[in-house]
């Protein structure tokens, strides 16, 4: 405590609680790694001008440059991040820089004296690249938020940077989660540190209690074929319990409750997005799906949400998503509020690139991956590496081969539409549109006119009672006389 209110007598008495700990890691040259949930946000922020001074204090380096490097996984924390530097380093004598893609090659801006530079991975890459300043006289290196940083696979390329900053130069991170990758991708880089948890944070790859089931397919056809056996075989049983399926796209959504669907075992669907899909249709679906009317529910990942706290036994991802990553994320989220105990997954052989992926993932979560898994895996790997045949080529789940027979449904995804990459059903039904819209618009047009020519009528007509009513009253019109009898008298509009 004495050693902490010394510190606050330096630096300022609002020091952050985080501080408390960081700074005397920092003055003991050490590394610090902060760990929290989404609410250390703006304490976070708060505490790092406090590492900046302390750094300025403690140059490294006699040559002109920064003393401070702050890498954020998006352009919009860059942003916040920087606005909070410039307000608070008035008061503190700090300059900062915000480095963005279209600065990055702005030689006048790197000729200025900063303190520290702000960026994203990328655009610090260029700028790294290109050197524009000296990375040498860098003592302290933030990285915010790296949970993130590392999920857009910018391990290389931050261990590249901070290979050319000052060798003695100290580190300090901050993650809403520790989890295997994460933790072995920044204890690589610190020297020493000092990890600090405040809050719940992630440190489980996956959620405890969950029995996941990888099925590997060669395509989409065999893998709509093997969702039927499964709910044939196990997910309609009475005992079964509750299901949800998850999509990638609303379209696919509607076509796969079409396919599931049936007396016995009904069936309904969940999407998110304007028209039809209203609030209060969702509202009415999971009402529906609460109260056990259905059973067996098919959404996509942006819904999942509004299902809420509800005893789901079992979740089928029939599309895989995106990465292991982004999987083992969604699980983490919704498994523990749908109180889910049994996942099953679906890969082809087209998404055989996630393979190694999710076998590490399985195999960090103490689960052992299926001999079809492992065997993907090596042949993803030896493709990888130009030792095997490479792996086959084609569209993956969520494409428009699915919903060719939906005629119902509204136009393709979001992304579809705007890319351009509808099928020619929603081509010709956005042709029909237009041509209503031409329709319309001409109508309007006619309309408008008619009024116009109506105003013009009317207006006319009481112009000519006016001048009857003024020739009759012997006065004239706001030109002394009426429009009629001025070319006689040699009046014009104006003036004589």
């Amino acid at each position: 405590d004495e050693f902490v209110s010394k510190i606050k007598d330096v630096l300022g008495s609002s020091l952050p609680a985080l501080a408390s700990y960081g700074l005397p890691a920092l003055l003991n040259n050490r590394d610090f790694i902060g760990l929290g949930d989404s609410s250390m946000s703006e304490k976070v922020i708060s505490f790092l001008p406090s590492v900046v001074m302390h750094c300025q204090r403690n140059m490294k380096s006699n040559s002109k440059g920064p003393v401070a490097l702050l890498l954020a996984s998006s352009c919009r924390q860059v942003r916040d991040i920087y606005k909070y530097f410039r307000d608070t380093g008035r008061s503190l004598d700090l300059e900062c820089l915000e480095i963005s893609e279209e600065t990055s090659n702005d030689r006048e801006d790197f000729q200025a004296e900063f303190h520290v530079a702000i960026s994203t991975v990328s655009t610090m890459q260029k700028v790294h690249t290109s050197g524009h300043f000296d990375f040498g006289t860098i003592s302290v290196a933030i990285l915010y938020g790296v949970d993130e940083l590392f999920d857009g696979s910018h391990a290389e390329a931050i261990g590249q940077i901070l290979k050319d900053v000052h060798p003695e130069r100290q580190l300090v991170a901050f993650s809403r989660s520790w989890l295997p990758d994460v933790r072995n991708a920044v204890l690589a880089l610190a020297k020493n540190p000092v990890i600090v948890q405040i809050g719940d944070v992630e440190t489980a790859p996956l959620p405890s209690g969950v029995t996941i089931d990888v099925r590997i397919m060669d395509d989409e056809s065999a893998k709509k074929k093997d969702l039927q056996s499964l709910l044939e075989e196990t997910l309609r049983k009475e005992d079964a319990g509750k299901t949800v399926i998850v999509v990638k796209t609303k379209r696919k959504a509607k076509n796969t409750k079409k396919s599931v669907d049936s007396k016995e075992f009904p069936a309904d669907v969940l999407i998110a997005g304007r028209g039809r899909s209203k609030a209060s249709d969702r509202d009415a679906v999971v009402k529906d799906f609460r109260s056990g009317k259905v059973k067996l529910l098919v959404a996509t990942a942006a819904t999942l949400k509004d299902i809420g706290k509800e005893e789901v036994k079992n979740l089928v991802m029939f599309d895989f998503p995106a990465s292991p990553r982004e999987f083992a994320h969604l699980l983490r989220q919704t498994a523990p509020a749908l109180k889910v105990t049994k996942v099953y997954a679906y890969l082809t052989n087209v998404q055989g690139r996630h393979a190694p992926g999710l076998a590490d993932l399985l195999r960090s979560a103490e689960l052992e991956p299926s001999e079809k898994l492992v065997s993907l895996e090596e042949w993803a790997k030896s493709a990888a590496e130009g030792k095997g045949p490479p792996l086959p080529t084609g569209k993956e789940g969520g494409g428009d081969d699915d919903d060719k027979d939906d005629e119902d449904s509204d136009s393709s995804s979001d992304d579809d539409r705007r890319h351009g990459r509808g099928s020619s059903s929603h081509r010709d039904r956005d042709k029909d549109r237009d041509k209503d819209r031409d329709k319309e618009r001409d109508r309007d047009r006619k309309r408008s006119y008619s009024r116009s020519r109506s105003r013009s009528r009317s207006s006319e007509d009481d112009y000519r009672s006016s001048s009857k009513r003024s020739r009759r009253s012997g006065g004239g019109s706001r030109w002394g006389d009426d429009d009629r009898d001025r070319g006689d008298r040699g009046y014009r509009r104006g003036g004589r």
